[in-house]
């Protein structure tokens, strides 16, 4: 494959600054195979140029929309526009700010329609609003696969939106484990026995008594924390979020193809730029 005929990928996200969900595009951008992907970041709002330099390719397109306060509506007509003239095989939007545009990608005749939850609003942090819900099950027609962050934000995807758990995948967002190691205050998912000891919430005593074990057992103390390292490469690492990313978008692309008419005009527009 030529780089030139690689699938586009467009990330919609309310706003390209420093975040981390952005951060997470970013990460991602820089990472998946360059020959396998092309990529172009649509910002509803703005896009901080100082966080933009984050990326390190130099063929990706950042486009900022500048959308009022407000719903995104005023906007659909542009983003229709945009996205049949860019032909990007997968759009990518991300939390239920970003999630309207997958209906102008949609009208677009786009492929592959991806809506990320990254996380908690801050409005709903107990996942309880049921305006929210109603918005995410509205717009779901026009989803075609959701990747939720964690396995509870999966559980809230099918158990009270609605989406059948056959389109929701869960990857987590990915943490370098060269360049950070976890400190004694990050929190991290325990395997009890394994990776450590899970104690009852508000026993200090049943805490002490765990932390002075490993003073007298520093075997085992050393079997948990390489077994925590292990894990924290294995299923959190920025490698195995990019490789999930990968095969979700590979997977996603061959059952909803775009369309060799569509791809050839997208070439001949140069694949992707500035409005």
């Amino acid at each position: 494959m030529k780089f030139m005929d690689a699938p586009l990928i467009i990330h919609v996200v309310y706003g390209f600054s420093v975040g981390g969900l952005e951060n997470g595009v970013v990460n991602l951008i820089n990472r998946l195979p360059a020959r396998a992907w092309r990529h172009a970041v649509v910002s509803l709002t703005e896009v901080d140029q100082a966080f933009a330099a984050r990326v390190t390719r130099t063929d990706v397109g950042l486009i900022a929309l500048r959308k009022a306060r407000g719903h995104a509506l005023p906007l659909y007509p542009r983003l229709v526009q945009l996205f049949r003239r860019l032909k990007p095989a997968i759009v990518h939007t991300r939390n239920l700010a970003a999630l309207e545009a997958s209906v102008p990608a949609w009208l677009a005749r786009v492929p592959v329609r991806v809506h990320g939850e990254h996380g908690r609003d801050v409005n709903d942090l107990d996942l309880t609003r049921t305006r929210y819900q109603r918005v995410r099950k509205m717009f779901s027609p026009f989803v075609t696969r959701y990747v939720a962050l964690s396995p509870d934000l999966a559980q809230y995807l099918q158990v009270r939106v609605g989406i059948g758990a056959a389109r929701i995948t869960q990857i987590y967002n990915g943490v370098d484990t060269e360049r950070f190691r976890p400190s004694r205050e990050e929190r991290v998912p325990v395997e009890d026995g394994a990776t450590g000891h899970i104690v009852p919430a508000a026993d200090s005593d049943a805490l002490a008594k765990s932390i002075v074990g490993y003073f007298s057992d520093p075997a085992t103390a050393r079997s948990h924390g390489r077994a925590g390292r292990d894990r924290a490469a294995r299923q959190f690492s920025l490698e195995r979020m990019v490789e999930q990313y990968h095969a979700l978008y590979t997977e996603l692309l061959h059952h909803h193809p775009l369309p060799e008419a569509d791809a050839a005009r997208a070439d001949a527009h140069g694949g992707h730029g500035g409005v």
